[in-house]
């Protein structure tokens, strides 16, 4: 029974933190091309990069979050190894 609960509660969390992922990537919005017309694809790459990568860095709200995800994964951890041991201890139901 606990460990339906702690299975529940993991989902839980991802479910928060992919809602979380999924809201930044809506928020960003593509730049209009920089380069002039007719300009060779290689130029336009170039002037794309850093706005890509600009694009790429996690806001603050995805950083809070995978700072907290090695802590709530020790945690997890834990309390899955203490569910185990107690229901070592339980006889089984067949």
């Amino acid at each position: 029974m606990f460990t339906a609960c702690l299975g529940w509660a993991f989902l839980a969390i991802l479910t928060v933190v992919a809602a979380a992922v999924a809201g930044e990537a809506v928020e960003q919005k593509t730049p209009a091309p920089t380069t002039a017309p007719g300009s060779p694809p290689a130029a336009e790459v170039l002037n794309l990069l850093p706005t890509l990568t600009a694009q790429l860095t996690p806001s603050p709200a995805v950083q809070a979050i995978l700072s907290q995800l090695p802590d709530v994964s020790e945690r997890i951890g834990v309390d899955l190894a203490g569910v185990a041991e107690i229901l070592r201890g339980q006889p089984s139901l067949g």
